[in-house]
């Protein structure tokens, strides 16, 4: 697809850790993004915030879809696609294309839709796609994330080469998993594009591609490598954005790889802003630097289609799942499977075209974090220097929430149960509060690890959370880093044992022990916890579920991305400089949060990453 400048990127998210890890996907030299937090459907001025700010914009949507009745996912993705084309715009009610307009009004607006699913297929995935379909766009469905060992063989999810329903990957969901990706699409009418026809040459899948589309079915693409969904976007966008595209990560990252050699193709110059060092942006291409070339060479002389590293990644800390090679035949044929799409030669050790399987290549004896991602530069994109400036939300100005959620005294049920307190730290600069929301057993590790290197552990009492009173109390964020967990069960009386594991129910789960409830009395916590701060305060909040409550009760709406600490931690910044991270649950190893509070504070905790 000749990607001109008049195009640009509307991608859909269903829950905020994935609009993050999009946002962070396809940030590029050439392409700058944002992530908007959208409420109900139709709130006020939504859609002029729709509208690009700079040419090659990629907007992502967070519609918070995840829980909500299908219906009303439904009517969300309806809304954006007609949002997104405020006044027409050649367009019909559901955003499809209206082939009656001979204006020449719809180039002007020519968008590519991408909606992000969960690679585990959770979430209203049917209802939604069917809102896409609608008006008969063609819909190209590659739900595989090669990253994080998960793809799609025979149209059937694998996690770690075990069947999707056959693992435990929805222990925490009401309802028993799909047995494949056309189950899960309810009575949709669907067509298989199987693994050979994905590797065949680009004018055999975009034929099958087109096929699908004319018979109103969705393409159900199998899909192994990064090289595989790479050319399932060329083939899906050859004719240009007619076709919708919906998937996890790993096809958005194909996406901001494609989009990136589309612009560089054209010589559209470098958006402002979007040039410079980041973290280790992993998951866009061309996002570490003016030039940030590849293992091949640069990407202005690549060709349009999307390289592929046939050389395996080293480390996976990612994804849980992932001990080796990211995925099955990640260095097989798939690149040489399709023409258009060279190869990088050699075993990749700092992937900057993809997730990086690494983490933020954490430093050994020799040096610091900051030395290894590009020195004391990296700090200033990364907010450390950004003025603590003043706004309308509670992340920036704490007042506003003590007026009607301040902080309570503490009792048997709304104290914060501490761990032992941590070693004096000398550290004066922002703090940062690490919010852990997730029912994943990691995590029980991934806090231990960061409490041992100094952070302040708070354990919040699930009754607390529950109540209808004040929220549950924080003390004083006076640590460099303090991390807030749920504590004991209100049916287990007693302090929690230190790091034990509380599952947090699903959010579909009836009252009173809901994870919608849990989640509401956390985010209220932190917001208690932050308005009572004076000074600025900086977040890591673990769960798309977590991050969008805590976000809302401190009234941010809009987030621009930095980059990626590890795959799946997307760092991002609030327009008044605050820094934000968010990280899907299931994601990321053991040293996951000490990684993250790392590239945030390289010098904020008493002890130094050396793994």
């Amino acid at each position: 697809m000749d990607m001109t400048p008049s195009r640009r990127l509307l991608a859909i998210a269903d829950d905020l850790s994935g609009a993050a890890e999009v946002a962070a996907a396809v940030r590029s030299r050439t392409t700058r993004s944002r992530v908007l937090l959208l409420g109900a459907p139709g709130a006020a001025g939504t859609a002029a915030a729709l509208r690009p700010r700079h040419v090659g914009e990629a907007t992502v949507l967070d519609l918070d879809s995840r829980y909500r009745p299908a219906a009303e996912a439904a009517e969300a993705v309806r809304e954006a696609l007609r949002m997104s084309w405020p006044d027409g715009g050649g367009r019909g009610g559901s955003g499809a294309p209206d082939t009656s307009d001979t204006s020449g009004t719809s180039d002007t607006l020519d968008t590519v839709v991408l909606k992000k699913i969960d690679s585990q297929l959770r979430g209203n995935v049917a209802a939604e796609i069917a809102a896409l379909a609608e008006g008969g766009a063609g819909v190209v469905l590659a739900p595989a994330l090669p990253i994080a060992g998960r793809v799609v063989r025979s149209g059937v999810v694998h996690i770690g080469g075990v069947p999707l329903h056959e693992g435990d990957a929805w222990r925490a969901e009401a309802v028993p998993p799909p047995a494949s990706v056309a189950q899960a699409l309810g009575g949709l009418p669907t067509a298989l594009i199987p693994l050979t026809t994905v590797r065949s040459s680009r004018p055999t899948l975009l034929t099958a591609l087109r096929a699908a589309a004319t018979a109103r079915r969705v393409a159900i693409c199998d899909a192994e490598t990064d090289a595989d969904l790479d050319a399932i976007v060329g083939a899906s966008l050859a004719d240009g954005p007619g076709m919708r595209l919906v998937g996890s990560g790993g096809l958005a990252l194909a996406v901001g790889r494609h989009l990136a050699m589309a612009f560089s193709a054209t010589g559209v110059p470098a958006t402002p802003g979007a040039t410079g060092p980041v973290t280790k942006d992993t998951g866009s291409p061309a996002a570490t630097g003016p030039a940030a070339p590849d293992a091949a060479g640069s990407a202005a002389t690549a060709v349009p289609a999307a390289p592929a590293a046939t050389g395996p990644v080293t480390k996976d800390t990612g994804s849980p799942a992932a001990t080796g090679p990211a995925a099955p035949g990640t260095t097989g044929s798939a690149a040489t499977a399709v023409p258009a799409a060279p190869a990088a030669t050699g075993p990749v050790t700092k992937d900057t075209e993809s997730p990086a399987a690494t983490g933020p290549a954490a430093p050994g004896a020799a040096g610091s974090l900051a030395a290894a991602v590009g020195g004391a530069t990296v700090w200033d994109t990364l907010g450390r220097g950004a003025p603590d400036a003043t706004g309308a939300s509670v992340l920036a100005t704490p007042a506003a929430a003590a007026a009607t959620d301040g902080p309570a005294a503490p009792s048997a049920s709304t104290a914060a149960e501490p761990d032992a307190a941590p070693p004096p730290s000398a550290y004066t600069g922002r703090p940062v509060l690490v919010v852990v929301g997730t029912a994943e057993p990691a995590a029980v590790e991934q806090v231990r690890r960061l409490v041992e290197d100094g952070a302040s552990h708070q354990r919040l009492p699930l009754a607390g959370l529950l109540a209808d009173g004040p929220p549950v109390r924080l003390p004083a964020l006076t640590a460099a880093v303090t991390v807030v967990s749920l504590g004991a069960s209100p049916k287990s009386p007693g302090p929690a044992p230190a790091y034990e594991a509380v599952p947090l129910p699903s959010p579909r789960e009836a009252e009173p022990m809901s994870g919608r409830r849990l989640v509401h009395g956390l985010a209220r916590a932190v917001r208690a916890a932050v308005a009572a701060h004076h000074g600025a305060v900086d977040l890591v909040l673990t769960g798309g579920e977590t991050a969008r409550r805590v976000l809302d009760a401190l009234a941010v709406t809009e987030l621009d991305p930095v980059g990626q600490v590890h795959h799946g931690a997307v760092h991002l910044r609030t327009p008044d400089g605050r820094s934000v991270v968010t990280r899907p649950g299931s994601f990321g190893d053991p040293d996951s949060l000490r990684h993250i509070v790392q590239a945030l504070r390289p010098h904020s905790t008493e002890r130094k990453v050396t793994s």
